[in-house]
């Protein structure tokens, strides 16, 4: 392993404006965050597992109280960058991997892949996110502790506070972060056009249904060639969500900086 200290940090709430409580919906016999945990315990090269919450989200903590191997960090509600900021601080993290709650069927190869290569080459930044680079559902992000901190810094937007990497991306297009430090992911880009993240109720139903066709006991934990494969095999199962627009929510904190200056 990297000497570099290496923690995913897992950002998730209870509250939710567009599809409330959605982390504690079941597939198969356990929550959709329990399962993502046990997700993300597959990733290697990795020195903590820590789920970022706002403060006093005590419905998580109780909820997460005895899964064995992870940590809890309680910050600002709102401001979700200087939630991962403070934690990279009181945990010592020098690479900070970010998920989200709402993305159950993270592909763990593909992430332990990165963190490798993120590390042993000293990149800044490595995102599979950008021009949709993958899924909407697999989406991750690996960044140094050094543009964290500067994005925590320099971030005046709500736009840029509420989703943690818009001021890394702002830092890329201006040159603070040259591209031999960039790193943009495409594995998985074939089929970005593919939907399995967590938003709405039509997210759930397709979410549940990809569970049902691929969950087995030898196979409970699935990455993206099976879900391919699925698509391939049964595509009207990915069309109950087909309309619904990506990245919504960073769409509208948008539409509010313009609103409210």
């Amino acid at each position: 392993m990297s000497k570099k200290k290496t923690a995913i940090i897992l950002q998730v709430r209870s509250g939710s404006r567009r599809l409330k409580y959605k982390c504690f919906k079941k597939i198969g016999k356990e929550s959709i965050l329990k399962y993502l945990i046990h997700m993300i315990k597959k990733i290697k090269n990795k020195n903590y597992i820590i789920i970022a919450i706002p403060k006093g989200d005590k419905k998580i903590i109780r909820h997460v109280k005895n899964i064995k191997g992870i940590h809890t960090f309680e910050g600002s509600k709102n401001n979700v960058l200087d939630r991962y900021h403070r934690c990279s601080i009181k945990f010592k993290i020098d690479t900070i991997v970010r998920l989200t709650g709402d993305n159950p069927f993270i592909d763990t190869k593909l992430v332990t892949k990165y963190i490798k290569i993120h590390n042993q080459k000293n990149k800044l930044l490595t995102t599979n996110t950008m021009n949709n680079g993958c899924p909407n559902g697999m989406e991750f992000e690996i960044f140094d502790k050094s543009i964290l901190k500067k994005s925590n810094q320099m971030a005046k937007l709500n736009s840029e506070k509420e989703h943690v990497t818009p001021y890394m991306y702002k830092m890329l297009k201006k040159k603070i972060i040259n591209k031999k430090n960039f790193l943009q992911v495409t594995d998985y880009s074939k089929f970005s056009f593919l939907r399995f993240t967590l938003d709405h109720k039509e997210d759930y139903d397709v979410i549940k249904n990809i569970y049902k066709h691929i969950h087995h006991k030898q196979n409970k934990y699935f990455g993206y060639s099976q879900i391919v494969k699925l698509y391939k095999d049964k595509p009207d199962i990915f069309l109950k969500n087909k309309f619904l627009i990506r990245d919504e929510g960073y769409k509208l904190s948008l539409l509010s900086d313009r609103y409210n200056p």
